[in-house]
């Protein structure tokens, strides 16, 4: 699935909350996308910030400065953001797995998720989007991924609810949705 129809289908899940959360969003592509397709506030926040000069170069080419914010965070601190109840979505893309390393052990990725309940507002939304075991990444790039159930026990054990799984393509990338209770 190529960037744009994976971020498309991103922003069809997640729809116009406001504010958006990106969790691990490296170089912002996905931050100014939504940015430019909601017209709403995106902050992502990364534990690098490397990428944020060319995300906020790539906001400005595209008009969208005024709503695009990155600042360096660890998505086990999201606490450090104190924005408790504050975002009306968070999306977390490529990023579980690279919590839990080297091990996949899934306590990394549940204090992750469980610091993303706490800055949702009572009905927000996290969006989940990563490659599957299986995936050819584990042998092209020596990476480690999670398998179905482990994602949705990372989700439900954090705290959402009405969890819904999608895997487009027969793909071995996976979109899990889950609500923060009211």
């Amino acid at each position: 699935m190529e960037d744009s129809e994976a971020y498309e289908r991103i922003f069809q899940k997640i729809g116009n909350c406001e504010p958006i959360l990106d969790v691990g969003c490296g170089s912002g592509n996905l931050v100014n996308f939504l940015a430019r397709k909601t017209g709403k506030q995106v902050i992502g926040v990364d534990i690098s910030q490397e990428g944020f000069a060319e995300a906020y170069r790539t906001a400005s080419e595209a008009g969208v400065t005024h709503l695009v914010s990155c600042c360096k965070a660890d998505a086990r601190l999201l606490s450090d953001l104190e924005q408790e109840d504050h975002f009306g979505a968070a999306v977390c893309v490529y990023v579980c797995h690279e919590i839990g390393k080297p091990d996949l052990k899934l306590d990394g990725p549940i204090k992750s998720l469980q610091q993303v309940w706490l800055v949702l507002k009572p009905g927000g939304k996290l969006l989940i989007v990563d490659f599957l075991k299986g995936h050819e990444g584990e042998t092209l790039w020596g990476e480690k991924f999670y398998t179905r159930s482990q994602l949705e026990t990372i989700m439900e054990t954090a705290g959402f609810e009405r969890i819904s799984v999608e895997q487009p393509h027969k793909d071995k990338l996976l979109f899990l949705l889950g609500i923060k209770s009211s």
